[in-house]
């Protein structure tokens, strides 16, 4: 019995003494991880007030720079080795405040700087090369417009995007062919902000949005982004273009795309082909044929509108009201929006308020 009690004892103090060595390791481990922080701390604050210092330094000679136009190339002796990167980064944030001549003279000081961030296309970081190609696009163009084209190539869609915002501007129309032909690396992004970009770049980019539209080796959700951006043109030549897709293409989102290009800039002899497109099966290209028919039908169309009101798909009913209002179809919506009974009354009133 008394070796028992022994034995319970001894497994007792094991048990505490594990105990213990356990509780003295997790203090040991929580001091030194509030070492390390307060060690950070310092560190990140030491770092701060440095670069505070620095930036006070900077600010006058920038600012008379940008202010009398000057091209100080002698900062760039100034500035040592190791403080080039935030001096980059300190011209950065001036650079989205300036336009014209403030801004390429923003660009002149950085100049001496950018060719080594220019290499960091090779690093594995891809927030390296997110930095680099925005260093590069603010303050390193025209000179830096070819490297800012290899970034289309970038393992990362987001930094092949900020590659690509940067090269959609009218003065490298040259390099909007390469944006288009990556379009299909932006699948995720959405195709209004897609067309917009490459719009941005103006009509001069019109051909060749065209030729792309009508290339069938490309992918269709691509042609589609070009069709959006011919409507932001409100391109008239693409009319044709936009047809004959309409006639043989077999995808949807393409056709729908396409009419709701040709609903703007389409004459009345594409009248019949919208309206075969109103009897599609796909709601999506009944509701645009319908937008069409809207902008470019007239008081024969009625029928057709009627009906569609009268649609499964709420999207082609809001399409058909709103085309009816178009072509001066006011009393039919006028009688449906005072007959409580009528299961489309609510529609009506919300299209007639919304176009008073």
């Amino acid at each position: 019995m008394g070796l028992d009690v022994l034995a319970d004892r001894f497994l007792q103090d094991k048990v505490l003494l594990y105990l213990g060595i356990s509780v003295l390791v997790l203090l040991g481990l929580t001091l030194l991880f509030a070492g390390f922080t307060v060690m950070m701390r310092l560190r990140n604050n030491i770092k701060a007030r440095r670069w505070a210092r620095l930036e006070r330094e900077w600010e006058p000679w920038v600012m008379e720079a940008v202010g009398r136009g000057r091209h100080t190339a002698f900062l760039a002796e100034w500035i040592r080795p190791w403080d080039r990167d935030y001096f980059l980064e300190f011209l950065l944030r001036y650079a989205n405040r300036f336009r014209g001549e403030e801004r390429r003279t923003l660009s002149s000081l950085a100049h001496p700087f950018l060719a080594r961030i220019a290499r960091r296309r090779r690093s594995k970081d891809p927030e390296d090369r997110a930095r680099a190609v925005q260093m590069l696009s603010s303050l390193g163009l025209p000179e830096y417009a070819d490297e800012v084209l290899k970034f289309l190539d970038d393992p990362s869609p987001l930094v092949a995007m900020i590659a690509a915002r940067a090269l959609a501007q009218k003065e490298f129309v040259g390099h909007a062919t390469a944006i288009m032909d990556h379009l299909h690396r932006f699948e995720d992004w959405s195709p209004g902000f897609l067309a917009a970009m490459l719009a941005a770049v103006g009509p001069e980019l019109a051909p060749q949005l065209e030729g792309f539209l009508s290339d069938p080796e490309k992918q269709t959700s691509a042609r589609s982004v070009a069709a959006e951006a011919l409507l932001r043109l409100n391109q008239f030549s693409a009319a044709e273009r936009a047809a004959a897709i309409i006639e043989t293409e077999q995808s949807v989102d393409l056709v729908a795309a396409c009419l709701r290009l040709l609903g703007a800039v389409g004459r009345p002899e594409h009248l019949d082909l919208i309206r075969r497109q109103a009897k599609s099966s796909h709601f999506s290209i009944r509701a645009q044929a319908i937008g069409a028919l809207g902008r470019l039908g007239d008081m024969e169309d009625v029928a057709v509108l009627r009906r569609a009101f009268m649609d499964k798909s709420p999207w082609v009913a809001i399409q058909a009201a709103t085309a009816l209002k178009g072509i001066g179809a006011d009393g039919i919506l006028e009688a449906i929006a005072e007959a409580p009974s009528h299961p489309r009354h609510i529609l009506a009133q919300q299209i007639l308020e919304s176009a008073a």
